[in-house]
């Protein structure tokens, strides 16, 4: 079984794979930058940066004067016109008194977004508890709102530009699939491709073993492909904006402040990663079976790469559609089960471990061998 696996790994990992593996690595990493780079080189980003950098932390009452104080004197010399508009000012965090105004106010609005989170969530409490007195106790879905959000706060304050941007980030799962049907359909196509299928299907090891080999090996190819782009992705966001705040919980990001989950963002990322990989699996397999019913490996990279894009489109862009897995992790989206509320990714994901499991049956079964 050892040799069997090293010999199919060693027919998977064809120079061209690899090639091409790297070339879209980097193309992914060009696409990243290409689309950040303007946000980055600017003055008023790296202005922002610095100010955040002397608040980032716990906050604290010297940290919101920092921000208080020098939102007021550069907005006082912005009212009184007293400042410099064409040269840049070594004494500003952006290069201009304007542009430090403007800074300092959209930190200060920031951090206060931070400290005000446990008095938005005692707001709702105060909707919810009446809803609960009105309805007498019976009103079930008030009380697991109750149950999920009254324990919510926020004391630390970090720059979430990174986080956010990372997890919005859907592009790279099109590279990695673009690798993993060229990868696959090199692979699994070779033995037609030299004449070897008729050999390997007469024998005990070809009848019993292989399918389920290729499998794994493709399962295996998939996932290695699958964790670089996830770590090529989370690298470049984390170089160019930084992706701090990590302990904090997901809801401390704006976008998610209403999320169903209250995890920390590490955790957060990790998932977020695993549900793809769910989806990533499911394509291999999908890409397995059709291999196994049609003799052109043309027509599969077709029929692959089409499915994939579709699987692409609706469930891992952000769009405000049901089936977005963003969309889902930002929201408190959930459905009534046997009297329990139950998230919607994980509906979402039981369903997709029930597909891949059923389309894992079709790729690895026993059929009748018939001579070509």
């Amino acid at each position: 079984m050892k040799r069997m696996i090293h010999f199919e790994i060693r027919k998977l990992l064809d120079r061209k794979i690899i090639i091409a593996l790297a070339v879209l690595l980097a193309v992914n990493i060009g696409y990243i930058f290409l689309s950040h780079y303007r946000t980055i080189d600017d003055d008023f980003y790296h202005g922002k940066k610095e100010i955040i950098k002397n608040v980032e932390g716990r906050i604290t009452q010297e940290k919101v004067d920092f921000l208080s104080t020098g939102l007021k004197k550069n907005r006082d010399l912005v009212e009184s016109g007293n400042f410099d508009t064409e040269h840049k000012d070594p004494s500003t965090y952006t290069g201009y008194v304007y542009g430090d105004m403007n800074a300092f106010e959209e930190v200060y609005n920031d951090v206060k977004r931070v400290y005000d989170y446990q008095d938005m969530i005692k707001a709702k409490m105060v909707i919810i508890d009446e809803n609960i007195e009105r309805s007498g106790s019976t009103n079930q879905f008030s009380l697991f709102l109750k149950d999920r959000l009254e324990n919510r706060k926020l004391s630390s304050y970090y720059d979430t530009q990174g986080a956010e941007a990372y997890l919005g980030y859907s592009q790279s799962f099109v590279f990695m699939i673009i690798v993993i049907i060229l990868g696959g359909v090199h692979y699994l196509y070779y033995d037609r491709n030299y004449e070897m299928h008729m050999l390997v299907q007469i024998t005990r090891n070809g009848r019993n073993k292989l399918k389920l080999v290729r499998y794994l090996v493709m399962t295996g190819f998939a996932f290695v492909t699958a964790l670089l782009f996830t770590a090529c992705d989370c690298l470049c966001f984390h170089f160019i904006y930084g992706i701090d705040g990590l302990t904090n919980p997901v809801y401390s990001l704006p976008a998610y402040s209403m999320s169903y989950f209250e995890m920390p963002l590490y955790a957060f990322m990790i998932v977020s990663a695993c549900i793809k990989m769910i989806l990533v699996l499911i394509i291999v397999s999908l890409i397995v079976c059709l291999a196994k019913k049609i003799r052109s490996g043309y027509i599969t990279i077709v029929l692959s790469f089409a499915a994939s894009l579709m699987i692409w489109q609706n469930l891992c862009v952000d769009h405000d559609g049901t089936l977005s897995i963003i969309h889902m992790l930002k929201t408190f989206s959930v459905h009534e089960i046997f009297s329990s509320y139950i998230h919607d990714i994980f509906i979402f994901v039981l369903v997709s471990m029930l597909t891949l499991i059923g389309l894992f049956y079709l790729s690895v079964r026993k059929e009748r061998y018939h001579h070509d």
